[in-house]
């Protein structure tokens, strides 16, 4: 019994002292792509990472229960090596990417060959994947990626003058998390009033705008301020609304289904009214994907109603 322990004890302790690599990805769903996407993508990841000797997880990830800001800077921080996906250049991979080039640690780019190069990362050596995740083509990706890790690793360990990204471009002062500098009540503190100041911004800058939309367009008679479409089934409402929801991000509306016994209606508002033109290629486009061709739609605007 006791040998057994031994053993077990002894496979924690290795596993612990593996070096970490963490993940920067894309997790939800966006744009074009889905939230099962971004798991197969993951997958393919962690398995790369554990065949390299490293234990890996989302920078987001946490044994303990933590502000999940904390947790990301401190694990973009500490992780001995870093592959950040930039696929879509969500916002949130991107931020965190650039924190992570600010400490000048380990880190790794990938992305798939449908996203293009941001100019400020180009100089960075990035690995390339296809979108739909080809059987042969990933397997020639994660041998490369493995290869990677492990030279990144042991060039970080091995060389004081190894750097990711800063040092290409003259000599700088590498950003360092001590918590001697700064608590981490007060980091959070201070990045929830940047927060408040940066939706403060935003606040001003959409009124700004809505005020102006609405005094260009006053007189205009072809200006579409909601859509309501005749359908047969709430499965045929749930795929209208989950298309504008995916998308046409840009837009924000609000929508009710209503079930009036000679059919149900889809009522969508839109909070800025647009241009009839727009309002018809949204409908164009929402056709064919919900694939229901009796389905009636009526575009309403400040003056008229465009019935179909």
């Amino acid at each position: 019994m006791a040998e057994k322990t031994s053993k077990k004890e002894t496979a924690e302790k290795a596993e612990t002292e593996k070096p970490t690599c963490g993940i920067v990805m894309p997790i939800s769903a966006m744009d074009t792509y889905t939230a099962e996407h971004w798991t197969d993508i993951k997958n393919i990841l962690l398995d790369v990472i554990e065949s390299a000797g490293f234990t890996g997880s989302l920078v987001s990830d946490s044994e303990e229960t933590s502000v999940i800001q904390k947790t990301i800077v401190q694990n973009v921080y500490n992780n001995d090596i870093v592959i950040c996906d930039i696929s879509g250049k969500n916002a949130n991979v991107m931020f965190e990417l650039g924190l992570r080039l600010a400490f000048d640690k380990a880190t790794i780019v990938i992305k798939d060959f449908d996203t293009g190069f941001s100019f400020d990362t180009s100089p960075i050596e990035h690995l390339l994947y296809p979108r739909d995740l080809r059987f042969q083509a990933i397997i020639e990706f994660k041998e490369k990626l493995k290869a990677k890790i492990l030279a990144t690793y042991k060039k970080s360990k091995s060389d004081p003058n190894y750097s990711t990204f800063l040092k290409s471009f003259g000599e700088f002062k590498i950003a360092h998390l001590e918590s001697k500098e700064v608590s981490a009540d007060e980091f959070i503190i201070n990045e929830l009033k940047e927060i408040k100041n940066t939706v403060q911004k935003l606040s001003s800058q959409t009124n700004f705008e809505m005020n102006n939309i609405n005094n260009k367009f006053s007189n205009a008679s072809d200006l579409v301020i909601g859509l309501t479409f005749l359908i047969s089934s709430l499965e045929e409402g749930d795929k209208i609304v989950s298309f504008l929801d995916k998308y046409n991000p840009g837009l924000y509306f609000v929508f009710n289904i209503e079930d009036e016994g000679n059919g149900i209606y889809v009522n969508i508002d839109f909070e800025i009214p647009i241009e009839y033109s727009i309002a018809v290629n949204i409908v164009h486009k929402i056709m064919p994907r919900i694939k229901f061709n009796d389905v009636k739609y009526v575009l309403r605007s400040e003056k008229h109603s465009f019935k179909r």
